[in-house]
């Protein structure tokens, strides 16, 4: 198990693992401090550290070209099917109902030729039920 320390503390000499930027802090003689920055450091044992080493290395000689090609092959990819999404989203703007969000449509649309053909008062049309509830706002108001 290591043992885990602060940026900028006092440590004893030997070999700390910066877990933030991923790299290995020699520290020379016991009191010396560590950098600063995020941290934290971990102490390592110096045979861990001569086998580690070597593997952070490996680590940036592989995986850095690795990512660079597969980010530079996703953000052709994203151009190529962008051309398409656009394409998509002028069809579906085209297509979509007239609908707002959050809005409640209990009456209907104005000019709904079904409820005309089934004798429906015509939107907003009073109704004497309405016309009576309209009286009694008028009255508390006032």
């Amino acid at each position: 198990m290591t043992t885990t320390f602060a940026a900028n503390q006092a440590v004893p000499s030997g070999t700390y693992f910066d877990a933030a930027r991923w790299t290995m802090v020699p520290v020379a003689a016991d009191g010396d401090r560590l950098p600063a920055g995020p941290g934290p450091y971990h102490r390592v044992p110096t045979a861990l550290a001569l086998l580690a080493t070597p593997l952070l290395g490996l680590a940036y000689v592989v995986v850095l070209p690795v990512a660079g090609v597969a980010s530079l092959g996703l953000g052709l990819l994203r151009r190529l099917t962008g051309r398409a999404a656009e394409g998509a989203s002028d069809l579906a703007a085209a297509v979509s109902p007239d609908v707002a969000t959050g809005a409640a449509y209990l009456t209907g649309a104005e000019g709904d030729e079904k409820d005309a053909a089934a004798g429906q008062a015509e939107p907003g049309a009073a109704t004497p039920e309405l016309e009576r509830l309209r009286q009694e706002i008028e009255e508390k108001r006032s």
